[in-house]
């Protein structure tokens, strides 16, 4: 695997290059793009992602606990997507 640094001179990535650039796994990536949260292309059988798809993908993620944090343009929501809470198993009711 290379080196993230190197890749920023490329005008599109292949899945491995975002997956290693992201740290998500191919499944995650593969499903952000069935979902159209991550805008892909096909050259013949290689599939692509221009550098602006993908870093526009990355501003599109909720934020977390920073309440001074500038919210993407759509909310700072990826369309479609579901957060999930994991409930405590210790204390199934939530309380503290």
């Amino acid at each position: 695997m290379g080196n993230p640094n190197f890749d920023t001179d490329l005008d599109a990535y292949d899945i491995p290059t975002v997956c290693r650039r992201c740290r998500m796994g191919r499944e995650f990536v593969y499903g952000a793009i069935r979902r159209g949260e991550l805008v892909a292309r096909k050259f013949g059988r290689a599939t692509r992602m221009l550098r602006s798809d993908y870093e526009a993908w990355l501003r599109a993620a909720p934020t977390m606990g920073h309440p001074e944090a500038e919210p993407a343009s759509n909310g700072g929501s990826v369309p479609g997507a579901v957060i999930k809470h994991r409930r405590n198993r210790l204390n199934p009711g939530g309380s503290r």
